[in-house]
């Protein structure tokens, strides 16, 4: 759950900076930027993170070795479940996220650097969600948890469909539902 939190944050920070960049360089300074830093985390990994794992139980990343250990996970059904089921909540996280340039600046006429303040709510509800799945951990099974969150997230895309068909888009209703949504789906996690 900690790390779903922290998880949560960039979200939140990615638009913030990006719609600064954005003003400060135009939409290419954004790449520019991404690439730069990409390098320099993969710099600075590669030569501060040491490997923790001893030397005898590394494993091979030997292309076939690998394809093998992950069909060997995959072909379990009740992993491969989960994976499409947790696949399936970032889905309708990322069509929001995806999304939302288009809706919350041209429909809704907000400025770029507006925008990354939207995804506050969003955070928000991971971060909240995160919290309950910390606490609730060891009372509840994870099957029970992972209902629940299953649950919240159906009824925040109800909710969303039924906002969206009884009023016009506006604030704060196009952004309540992801709120709802994201704290299901970290309750999930």
């Amino acid at each position: 759950s900690q790390v779903t939190m922290m998880f949560a944050l960039a979200p939140a920070v990615a638009p913030l900076v990006g719609g600064a960049i954005l003003a400060f360089g135009g939409w290419r300074s954004i790449f520019a930027f991404l690439a730069l830093f990409g390098l320099l985390l993969g710099w600075v990994s590669w030569k501060m993170l040491p490997e923790t794992l001893p030397q005898e139980r590394r494993q091979s990343l030997h292309p076939v070795k690998l394809g093998k250990a992950y069909m060997t996970v995959f072909l379990r059904l009740p992993f491969f479940l989960l994976v499409i089921a947790v696949a399936c909540n970032f889905n309708g996280f990322f069509i929001y996220v995806l999304s939302a340039p288009a809706f919350l600046i041209e429909h809704l006429g907000r400025s770029p650097q507006a925008f990354g303040w939207l995804f506050v709510p969003g955070v928000i509800g991971m971060m909240a969600g995160s919290m309950l799945s910390g606490r609730v951990a060891g009372r509840w099974s994870q099957p029970r948890a992972i209902a629940t969150g299953f649950v919240v997230m159906g009824a925040a895309a109800t909710f969303n469909v039924a906002l969206n068909m009884a009023l016009p888009p506006a604030l704060p209703w196009s952004v309540l539902p992801i709120m709802i949504y994201n704290f299901g789906m970290a309750l999930a996690m």
